[in-house]
């Protein structure tokens, strides 16, 4: 699916975040990960971003596991609803420790952590007046409304 300019811009502004918080070498962009192996026939998702735990992974031989990432972001317009319920789903049996829906047009950030089995123990929604910081880097707190585009108002 197409990338409308509200989720290229939104992806950028994560993307820098990351990779200042992460490195370069740690952040991957739209590139395929490994599920579980129940969910491998059919899925191999390429979220919008995900910070790899060991950024010298041999990236030649196979994608990285769940288990292998610190944080996977997806960037919702319209498919806000099936991100938080199919893939977050998908992505806990994959274990990903931690797995973040942008909300664009709730400008609201969504927050799983701790999965087990087809899902998460927590999920915290998170509006634009509040702030964030990865499970794996809580110095690096972040407000929700810096990595989402302006408002109509602000632009």
């Amino acid at each position: 699916m197409g990338q409308n300019p509200p989720h290229a811009g939104t992806f950028l502004l994560v993307r820098n975040w990351l990779i200042r918080i992460f490195g370069l070498s740690a952040v991957r962009c739209q590139l395929p990960i490994e599920v579980a192996s129940e969910d491998q026939k059919h899925n191999e998702p390429e979220p919008d971003l995900a910070v790899i735990a060991d950024p010298a992974m041999d990236s030649f031989e196979r994608h990285p596991r769940g288990d292998e990432l610190l944080l996977l972001v997806e960037i919702a317009d319209t498919t806000a609803r099936f991100d938080r319920t199919v893939k977050s789903a998908l992505y806990a049996r994959a274990s990903v420790a931690e797995y973040w829906v942008i909300d664009l047009r709730a400008r609201a950030l969504f927050v799983h952590r701790h999965p087990s089995g087809g899902s998460y123990r927590q999920v915290i929604r998170l509006s634009e007046d509040e702030t964030v910081a990865p499970d794996s880097r809580p110095e690096a707190a972040v407000k929700v409304s810096q990595l989402l585009p302006p408002t109509p108002a602000a632009a």
